[in-house]
């Protein structure tokens, strides 16, 4: 396992989800925000196992979907695009600025599936 990543909590939901957030904030409100943050823990998940690897990714998942808007019936189609572009670049971000080789293919290969 990298150590240098053990116990150490991952805020890498920020600058993706901020992003997002912030335009639609910024419609709303004119005014000040404060960007949504969600720590993904990981110090207890051995990364150089596959069982590890996949846990860390259902966790920032689960994290990305906390952390965009909600999307169900009642909003626009572009509203649940841009929830779900929120989800994927907070994603893709969590996975990049972790740095394991082994989580970056699993979550290549599963955006690839959809």
């Amino acid at each position: 396992m990298d150590t240098q990543f053990t116990n150490r909590a991952l805020l890498a939901l920020v600058a993706a989800a901020g992003m997002l957030v912030s335009t639609a904030l910024t419609a709303e409100s004119k005014g000040a925000f404060a960007v949504p943050q969600l720590k993904v823990n990981y110090g207890d998940l051995d990364l150089g196992t596959e069982q590890g690897v996949r846990a860390l990714h259902r966790r920032l998942t689960a994290a990305a979907e906390r952390v965009c808007p909600r999307t169900d019936g009642r909003v626009s189609a572009q509203d649940r695009a841009a929830a779900h572009e929120c989800r994927k670049q907070a994603l893709d971000g969590a996975v990049d600025q972790i740095g394991n080789a082994d989580l970056a293919a699993l979550h290549a290969a599963t955006t690839a599936r959809g």
